[in-house]
């Protein structure tokens, strides 16, 4: 066992843990920033949706967001999706030297 390495990882994974957690929070804050602020002006969006649940659905989300916003949110999901991702498939790998950690702290 080596204690060092075992502490340097765990504290490598909870500020990662962290990181992603403070990414999501964004996102959420976001999406209740426009939800909370809809948009004012009918935009063009596509589909035929009809009646007051889809008006409001448009001006809070279809019309809400610019083409660059969705850009960058997109990206910025897609980024914290890769980042899981890797997390999960290294949780194997991970689990001995966090438990370590954990027993021995």
């Amino acid at each position: 066992p080596q204690p060092q390495r075992d502490a340097e990882v765990f504290g490598k994974v909870v500020g990662l843990v962290q990181l992603l957690e403070e990414w999501k929070g964004w996102v959420l804050e976001l999406a209740a920033w426009k939800y909370c602020v809809p948009a004012t002006g009918a935009g063009s969006g596509d589909g035929d949706g009809t009646g007051e649940g889809w008006l409001q659905y448009r001006r809070v989300v279809a019309d809400n967001y610019s083409s660059r916003d969705k850009e960058v949110l997109l990206e910025f999901l897609y980024m914290i999706k890769t980042l899981s991702a890797q997390v999960i498939t290294i949780a194997s790998t991970l689990a001995p030297l966090l438990a370590r950690h954990t027993h021995w702290s």
